[in-house]
């Protein structure tokens, strides 16, 4: 729906295309303003501190009065003057429609994501899967989806790889008898199945 919120656009209201850029934020930022600016008349009229007021409403928290002013100055660009009042007028439907539609989907996403997060935090093997670096509830709950969460099939230990490996409180070591690394056990496994190998 991206895709056709920026053809719409560049029918008649270009000056608002870049807004939309490739990143998830500027997505949501554009979505603020088009909620309230869905064709080149109202976006010329749609003064700062409505657009600021109405960014912060949409989550955004940084350089509000900067990004306000670029917007501002987008939509103050010349753009496309379509003959017929009934063509603009349609497209703007056409972008007011898109715009409520993505809204709402991410409204709808981020209660999933809300009730899959507290959901997958109460799951016994939540905290290793979240040990690893950049593994958030998210991809913690994506990999726990994946790999299964029976115990007596999947070992919750082996989801990640050999150099990022979670913490884990089922084993204990003594100084007489020092961790072995898992690339090590690995290498000693293959060993002991190819007798005639040599290490």
């Amino acid at each position: 729906m991206r895709n056709q919120l920026r053809s719409a656009l560049a029918k008649f209201f270009p000056g608002a295309l870049p807004l939309l850029g490739d990143d998830p934020m500027e997505l949501r930022d554009a979505l603020a303003v088009l909620s309230l600016a869905a064709n080149p008349e109202q976006g010329r009229r749609l003064c700062q501190s409505k657009i600021r007021a109405n960014l912060a409403r949409h989550g955004r928290q940084r350089n509000l009065e900067l990004k306000a002013a670029q917007i501002q100055a987008q939509l103050r660009t010349p753009q496309l003057e379509l003959s017929s009042p009934k063509v603009t007028s349609a497209y703007s439907d056409e972008v007011s429609y898109v715009v409520r539609t993505l809204l709402q989907v991410r409204s709808e996403v981020a209660q999933l994501e809300e009730q899959m997060t507290a959901d997958f935090r109460e799951h016994p093997v939540a905290e290793i899967l979240l040990s690893p670096p950049g593994l958030g509830n998210v991809l913690g709950a994506r990999v726990l989806g994946e790999s299964g969460d029976d115990p007596c099939v999947v070992n919750p230990c082996s989801v990640t790889s050999p150099g990022n490996r979670p913490i884990t409180f089922g084993r204990r070591f003594t100084s007489s008898s020092p961790p072995t690394s898992d690339l090590s056990d690995r290498s000693n496994r293959l060993v002991d199945r190819w007798p005639d190998a040599t290490p």
